[in-house]
């Protein structure tokens, strides 16, 4: 039952996951690039892995190294989208603090260590600043 490519019955698996993680990263890619509000460096995408070069003992650690991104360019994107929609801005609009939303939650001082830290602590902090032009109309007196 070795995971490593032909040595077992676990390929299938694998094969599936590698093909979902790709799957999953071309489409989050793709609504950055869209919505051009970040370039591609700055979400630090992991190198592809292929996993018949990953060795069965290294398989979970890669898969969850995938997932941690995942969570955090989710985050990413929840952020920017609330906060879009909240204060009716542009994307143009958007550009100026996206990049600084992504630097925080995309870092390695990142609180979003993966899946299991998103289940304990649903509710995520993002400290930066937006130029007071874009939510002057949203202030009550």
């Amino acid at each position: 039952m070795l995971g490593e490519a032909g040595t077992g019955i676990i390929d299938p698996l694998e094969f599936l996951v590698e093909i979902g993680l790709e799957k999953l990263k071309e489409e989050t890619l793709g609504i950055f690039s869209k919505a051009q509000i970040v370039t591609v460096g700055k979400l630090k995408v992991p190198p592809q892995i292929k996993f018949n070069d990953v060795p069965s003992s290294g398989w979970c650690e890669a898969v969850n190294g995938w997932l941690q991104w995942l969570c955090r360019a989710h985050c990413c994107l929840e952020a920017l989208v609330n906060a879009q929609a909240s204060l009716g801005l542009t994307n143009d609009q958007v550009v100026g603090f996206a990049s600084r939303v992504v630097e925080q939650l995309m870092s390695d001082q990142s609180q979003i260590t993966g899946v299991t830290s998103l289940i304990e602590k649903p509710l995520q902090v993002v400290a930066v600043q937006i130029p007071v032009q874009l939510v002057d109309g949203h202030i009550s007196e």
